[in-house]
């Protein structure tokens, strides 16, 4: 894992000093919006979809890309299917003294930690997890929280169900074309 991208100073200079907001028009966020209904989608489609030329698309894309808009395209897992059946929240607390940035970059390797969240409140950490079951769980938990000496607490809460959505991102891009839509 890259530790340049996991870092406590980096994100506190980033909310102190935002990069600016890349511009985006209409046609980038229905690309976008199409893209996320189907990641798969050819030039060609995307192309018909928006009235553009194949090389104007490709040109739109690439724009988005190197300003970090798109990030990178994906498959989606079924990870249960795979036999990864459960989810766990581990809320993490620092102990006060160590350095939060090599506690954040270490947990980043950790294999089945899907998922590191530096958050408010009682807990500096939320981590979601994903094992194969409860050994699978403890296994990880004590190899790699338990054993630590930076760790002053944790708290495990088991996911009985969980189901993304999947349309929180259409509907931010369909509110972001709205508002495109009243300013023009």
């Amino acid at each position: 894992m890259d530790r340049s991208k996991h870092s406590f100073v980096r994100v506190s200079e980033e909310i102190k000093n935002p990069a600016p907001l890349p511009s985006t028009d209409a046609i980038d966020l229905k690309l976008m919006k199409l893209l996320l209904e189907d990641g798969r989608a050819t030039l060609k489609s995307l192309a018909a979809a928006v009235g553009l030329s194949s090389p104007a698309v490709s040109e739109r894309l690439a724009r988005l890309q190197s300003v970090g808009v798109i990030k990178g395209y994906s498959v989606d897992i079924d990870w249960q299917a795979l036999g990864y059946s459960m989810v766990v929240y581990l809320s993490i607390l620092i102990r006060p003294g160590f350095d939060r940035s090599t506690v954040l970059e270490d947990l980043g390797s950790v294999p089945n930690i899907e998922e590191i969240a530096v958050v408010t409140g009682p807990s500096d950490l939320i981590l979601r997890i994903r094992t194969t079951g409860f050994e699978h769980l403890t296994s990880m938990i004590a190899e790699h929280i338990w054993s630590r000496n930076d760790l002053e607490f944790t708290e495990t809460r088991v996911a009985f169900y969980t189901e993304s959505t999947g349309t929180f991102e259409i509907d931010r891009i369909n509110t972001l074309l709205a508002k495109h839509a009243e300013s023009a």
